[in-house]
């Protein structure tokens, strides 16, 4: 950290760590502090933000990182960030898109399962 003190996934292990031990406070400075404005958002930067539900950050890093580079993950993050905001309409089409571009995409399966669950 001492070197590199923006690196994403370190800071992204790092608010890991503190949500895991119950730190609420450490995590979000670990997810303020990591590069939402770089060129491509981290997936695992985006998923805890996810869990932190920090859904107002998250959704523009996700829509910044969908319109710069169209991956099938942050999609999938689009859909997990929808069902949270309990929009499961939009959550139900970021999973079908996802899975047009990645058919076999196991966790975008689930969340679609989870989601038609759930509404």
């Amino acid at each position: 950290m001492r070197s590199h003190p923006a690196q994403p996934d370190a800071l992204c292990l790092l608010g890991c760590v503190a949500y895991q031990t119950g730190d609420s406070f450490r995590p979000s400075g670990a997810i303020q502090q990591s590069p939402h404005d770089r060129p491509q958002p981290s997936p695992s930067i985006i998923t805890l933000s996810i869990r932190l539900d920090k859904f107002d950050e998250t959704e523009a890093s996700l829509l910044r990182a969908i319109a710069l580079a169209d991956l099938p993950e942050f999609k999938n993050s689009l859909g997990v960030l929808r069902t949270k905001q309990g929009r499961l309409t939009e959550a139900l089409a970021a999973y079908y898109q996802a899975l047009a571009q990645d058919p076999g995409f196991a966790d975008a399966h689930y969340n679609l399962g989870n989601a038609h669950r759930a509404g």
